[in-house]
């Protein structure tokens, strides 16, 4: 095998274990978030999801993170920022409980 396919590889096999090491921060991340919401420590969460959309800009549930511990405060502005964002970025079938999270940000 020559040199450059094995390269190929090399680089190959380190993306890769990049991308599955960056979907594993990004779970991590994203779950540590949602039990700090579920003890309703709402500054802690948005530390966490202020992070988790640093490093990973892409990510629909940081986004989703953050206006929901924006809620908890009673923020609705930067709460319906944040949904705009959820949305924008999610392009796949949208999960029907950020629907109901959304409007009751609208409503208010």
């Amino acid at each position: 095998m020559g040199n450059w396919l094995k390269a190929i590889i090399s680089s190959y096999q380190r993306n890769n274990n990049k991308s599955q090491e960056d979907l594993q921060e990004k779970q991590h991340l994203n779950q540590q978030g949602n039990k700090l919401l579920q003890a309703n420590q709402a500054i802690e969460a948005k530390q966490v999801f202020s992070t988790l959309v640093e490093k990973f800009p892409d990510s629909a549930d940081g986004y989703a993170g953050l206006a929901l511990a924006t809620q908890m405060d009673s923020d609705w502005a930067n709460a319906s920022i944040y949904w705009e964002k959820c949305f924008a970025l999610n392009q796949q079938e949208v999960a029907s409980w950020w629907l109901i999270k959304r409007a009751s940000v609208l409503m208010e």
